[in-house]
């Protein structure tokens, strides 16, 4: 893969060390939040800017392929880790995306921590608070999330649509889509 600017060093020097949470609040700091955020927009999806990573696969139609060029095979040794971060333990499947230099990464279940690419650093982070206890012995996982507008979209084990601020990881809505109770629940 190809990979530009300081904005897309974080792509390849990002590194997933399986750990403890860094924290168990809904949303860890009602203050932080992304910096002049645009709202994502059907062209932005369609047509996506090379630096940003907007779907699981980057494109709709799953290419998973960055066009940027800044790192090649001639100088791809050069590489060092930037900054690394922790995840929780249990399954994890993530598929982080990335727009106007923030990572949204999903967690196992249903969190989701915004970071400044460049730096690691942590801006927001949302973790569902389930009303029951759900029944884990079938590994749930939050594989991906989705970014449309101004909102991050999680689903969660407990059959939740649930949609947060991007900008703060605020609930906007939470949505039941069915009763886990009677077997439901989202897979990815």
């Amino acid at each position: 893969m190809m990979w530009h600017g300081r904005r897309r060093v974080l792509a390849v020097a990002f590194v997933v060390i399986v750990g403890g949470l860094v924290a168990s609040a809904q949303v860890k700091d009602s203050s932080a939040q992304v910096k002049e955020f645009k709202p994502v927009t059907d062209a932005m999806l369609q047509n996506p800017d090379p630096a940003d990573w907007l779907n699981w696969r980057r494109t709709l139609d799953a290419w998973g392929y960055s066009p940027l060029n800044q790192i090649n095979k001639e100088n791809v040794h050069q590489l060092q880790l930037v900054w690394s971060w922790a995840v929780g333990p249990g399954t994890s499947q993530p598929a982080p995306l990335v727009y106007n230099g923030v990572m949204y990464i999903p967690e196992s279940p249903g969190m989701v921590q915004a970071m400044d690419a460049v730096t690691g650093e942590l801006i927001w982070e949302y973790k569902k608070e389930f009303e029951t206890s759900p029944d884990y012995t079938w590994s749930p996982r939050t594989r991906s999330i989705a970014i449309y507008g101004d909102k991050i979209y999680v689903s969660t084990p407990d059959a939740h649509l649930v949609a947060l601020d991007a900008r703060t990881g605020k609930v906007v809505w939470d949505q039941t889509v069915a009763d886990y109770k009677l077997g439901y629940r989202f897979w990815v």
